[in-house]
């Protein structure tokens, strides 16, 4: 997906420059958003009229993301956002 695309969920920071969140593309695909670096895609693509939990971990450099408590394959686990 490319940044016109997504639409954000959540996000703390700086788009451009730092942070971190959550956005979606017209397939409802979840990715993660590293400001000023990437965009992380999930592969999960998030239900209609449905709850999901999700979480961000970073722990020793490597990024995991949960939905309703199950690990999501991601495509790079190992950007940095920048501070």
């Amino acid at each position: 997906s490319t940044p016109g695309q997504l639409k954000n969920i959540v996000y703390n920071g700086n788009p451009g420059a730092n942070g971190f969140g959550f956005a979606t593309d017209a397939t409802r695909e979840l990715q993660v958003l590293f400001g000023g670096v990437t965009y992380i895609n999930t592969y999960y693509t998030l239900p209609i009229n449905d709850w999901v939990h999700i979480a961000l971990t970073r722990e020793s450099g490597v990024l995991k993301v949960f939905v309703n408590n199950i690990q999501q394959t991601i495509s790079d686990s190992t950007t940095a956002p920048n501070n």
